[in-house]
């Protein structure tokens, strides 16, 4: 997406494709593993500065980091959650899937996801819906299922439109945050005094529409970022 360190045009890190940068080492990474159990770490996000499965030894970083009793959340953007993915996730008794999703349309998310193909949209929306169906099938009540919608001065005006997706993939949350500058320079990427007005009046609408559907939120919280 545009916001993504490596991947931006915005950014100033290095690419993954860049021969210089590689994945962990697996054993570093359970050792890793190990240390933030003697600390008392309670809860481990993969979420990488791009996209977690692509990492080759995702399965077996999830698999070990479950017996140090952490509780899991996975943040991805939903284009690689086929049936075979899915499944292992919920045999590995993941804690929380949550599906980072820009866009409100397919000509959304080709302008905010330069470069990819925009029937993509499509495929994260059925892959919320399969989670729901596997899960369900599987009478398993994990991963919970999350979707994100990071807002910008890019789609901030369609935000709402998060909550029928929400539903209709059966997601058990949805949180919304602004995004953050990858360059530090936040002029860019502030909304205006009307702007702020027209998207916090569209957070209210969904909280109460949330609630009622009691799909868990963070609409506070994201109205006190934006403050």
């Amino acid at each position: 997406c545009r916001h993504c360190r490596y991947h931006s045009c915005l950014s100033e890190f290095p690419s993954p494709v860049d021969r210089q940068v590689s994945d962990m080492d697996l054993d570093v990474l359970k050792k890793l593993l190990r240390e933030l159990e003697t600390f008392g770490t309670r809860e481990l996000i993969f979420a990488g500065e791009g996209e977690p499965l692509l990492y080759p030894h995702f399965f077996e970083a999830v698999s070990a980091a479950k017996p140090a009793g952490m509780h899991l959340n996975v943040i991805t953007n939903g284009t690689l959650l086929t049936e075979e993915v899915i499944g292992r996730l919920i045999d590995l008794r993941l804690d929380l899937l949550t599906v980072s999703l820009w866009a409100s349309t397919e000509e959304e998310y080709e302008r905010l996801y330069p470069g990819t193909r925009p029937d993509f949209f499509r495929k994260v929306l059925g892959a919320l819906k399969r989670v729901t169906e596997v899960k369900a099938e599987r009478k398993s009540r994990l991963p919970l299922l999350r979707l994100h919608r990071p807002v910008s001065r890019d789609n901030f005006r369609t935000v709402e439109t998060a909550v029928d997706q929400a539903r209709a993939g059966g997601c058990n949350q949805l949180t919304v945050a602004p995004i953050h500058s990858l360059k530090g320079d936040v002029s860019s990427y502030k909304l205006s005094a009307g702007e702020e007005r027209d998207l916090f009046a569209s957070l209210s609408r969904m909280k109460r529409s949330l609630r009622k559907h009691s799909i868990h939120e963070n609409i506070d919280v994201a109205l006190d970022l934006y403050r």
